[in-house]
Parts: C-alpha cells; structure tokens; sequence
C-alpha cells in the first residue's frame, strides 16, 4: 500500500526552481529520509506535503486520496497528518498535558477520548510522569518529546518531521534518534523525516531520498545509497565519497575492468563501456606494499593527521583527485604510496 506519491511536483519562488517535476512514491509505514545539502528542496517538498505550501504543479496523494491536484487543494487540518518542527513550537502556559491534548479538542472527539488519547501519546514517548509539568520545566529533549507526543495523539496518517534533532546536543540527539526509531517500530506510521545529517538519514530511515538543486537524484535503502550510488551527486554526499575518471573497458562475471593510469581495476558497477566514475571512499582504500601492482593505485601524500586511533592520509590519484585512507603509521607529505581499491562503485560519465 502507498504511504504517498508525488507526481510531477513543482514549486518555485521568486523564478528560482526549489522543486522541479519531482516524482517520489512511498510505501505506507516507511520511514523516509528527505536528504540533501542545505537549498536542495528538502524542506520546500516537506510544506507542500503539510500543506504549508502550495505548489505550481504536479499531484500530492496520501494513501489513497489526492490532497493537491488540478482544482484541489485539501487543506493541512484535514490531510490526516502529524508535524514536528525544530522550535518545538509548545504554549509555555499550558502542562504538557495540555500541550498534548491541544490539537484534539477541535476533533469532535469526547472527554474521555481525548484523556485517554493523551496518556497513551506520553507513554509512548516516557513522559507520563511529567503530565502537569510546563515546557520551561523540561529539558530540551523532553520538550521535543511532548512536540512527538502531540502529533501522535493526532494518530496520523503521515508524521512529518522538520530536523527535529537540530537543536539538541550530541548525547540527546543519539538518545532521542533511538526514541524515533522505537516509536516508528510501535506506530508503524509513515514518517517523513527532513535532514541534511546523512549520518542521522543512514542510521534512522529504511529509505532515503537524496534531492540536489529540486530534484530527485536517488531513493533507495541506506545500504544500496551506500553501496551504489546512482549518480555523482549521489556519490559526492552519501558518506563524503570521491570520484575518480576511469575508462570502463568491458565487465566480466566478477565486475567492471577499468582503467586509470596505469592501473587496471575490476569493481562492481553499472557502467557502459567508455568514461566513467569510479566512486570511492576511505572505509573502501588501503595502502599496499607492493612496488609496481596492476591492480593499485599510485598517490602522493599531501599530508597526515592522527585521528580515531589510527593515521588519515591525504593522498592524490589520478588526476590530482584527493581521496582519504587509513594507514597505521605517519607518513612524510610527497611521499609516494599505492593504494588498494577493496571496496568501490563505477558510473556512467555523462557528458
């Protein structure tokens, strides 16, 4: 069953494109990661799901209901769904039961039904304890956790969240990422989850939609973004990954053979033959100890620096691409090494 479905979404402002024909289907009880760098539309296509915005073009569906298309326009209060916001956006004057039972006293919705609803939406978020307590009382993840527990009391359709973990420090934003993930297991709502932390995307979603420049690069699960990336763009940003000019020479049964200097390398990739990328990334290299290997790599280290219980090199192949990899001892800037490609991804080049 779909969760929703973008068709041809489009939304622009002041003649710049900040959502450009975008296509994008979900299944119901996914947990969605909007992902991109700061100005790729993540937001924008957030709104225009709520409703905040409305959009030039292009169809909105949730479930089985258009909510925006040619002469409709369902408004936020009536598309079934939650929202979760950076500021937490909490009435200072009200308990956090208060707070919670807010949205629910304009649904028709008897006393006990709202009482009952409110005590289930704080235990699920462990804050049943605090129920006559106000927001000034709370820490920041606790009042991020009442903004959680007043949408789910709403029981939405869609669970929209606009990088509600922004605001808080490390340890509470690994605490309540760890909240999020046990309450999308429990509710099995559909969670829509907007961020430019790719570390918080990987760790939190079962699929991920990478957006650059409005439109959609790649949705896929965190592994196969990882493993496969579908384009430069992709490969850029998901685990700060680089690229490498190689000549695709032909595949065989193990992977692609390529060519770069004087190396000769078979990867995995989807690629024809001709100029393609060679998408790479430090969990993916090592240094080598062989003098002259086919199958290597040569570099030159621009420098070094002790991190993580180990050295990082920064190294150039190729055509003075710079790449990172792990080695256990310092080594001298000008220094030639050969690196081992152990993990990899080849694309095509577009012209």
């Amino acid at each position: 069953m779909v969760g929703f479905r973008l068709d041809g979404l489009t939304k622009s402002f002041g003649g710049a494109r900040a959502v450009d024909g975008l296509r994008l289907e979900v299944a119901d009880g996914a947990f969605l990661a909007l992902l991109g760098p700061s100005g790729c539309g993540k937001t924008t296509v957030l709104r225009l799901l709520a409703g905040l915005e409305r959009p030039d073009g292009g169809t909105i569906t949730i479930g089985d209901r258009v909510v925006v298309g040619p002469g409709t326009f369902v408004e936020p209060e009536d598309r079934g769904l939650g929202m979760v916001f950076q500021s937490y956006a909490l009435w200072p004057h009200m308990s956090v039961a208060g707070n919670v039972s807010f949205a629910l006293h304009g649904k028709g919705l008897a006393a006990a039904e709202i009482e009952a609803r409110t005590r289930e939406a704080l235990a699920l978020v462990g804050l049943e304890d605090r129920a006559a307590a106000r927001p000034h009382q709370l820490s920041g993840g606790q009042r991020q956790r009442v903004a959680l527990a007043r949408s789910l009391a709403l029981r939405p359709k869609l669970l929209l969240l606009d990088e509600p973990l922004a605001n808080l420090d490390p340890a509470l934003r690994t605490g309540l990422a760890a909240e999020f993930r046990r309450l999308h297991a429990e509710t099995r709502t559909t969670f829509v989850f907007v961020t430019h932390d790719q570390a918080e995307a990987l760790a939190l979603a079962t699929t991920i939609a990478v957006l650059e420049a409005g439109r959609l690069q790649q949705c896929a699960a965190p592994e196969e973004l990882w493993r496969r990336p579908a384009s430069p763009a992709v490969a850029r940003f998901i685990g700060d990954g680089r690229l490498l000019p190689v000549e695709v020479l032909g595949s065989s049964g193990a992977g692609l053979k390529v060519a770069l200097g004087a190396a000769r390398l078979l990867v995995p990739g989807e690629a024809p033959a001709g100029p393609g990328w060679l998408c790479v990334r430090r969990q993916g290299l090592a240094l080598t100890d062989a003098e002259s290997p086919d199958d290597a790599l040569a570099g030159t280290v621009r420098a070094s620096r002790f991190e993580g219980g180990a050295y990082l090199h920064d190294v150039a192949v190729g055509d003075d691409t710079p790449v990172e990899v792990h080695g256990p001892i310092s080594l001298s800037p000008g220094a030639s090494v050969r690196l081992h490609v152990t993990d990899g991804w080849v694309i095509p080049r577009q012209p």
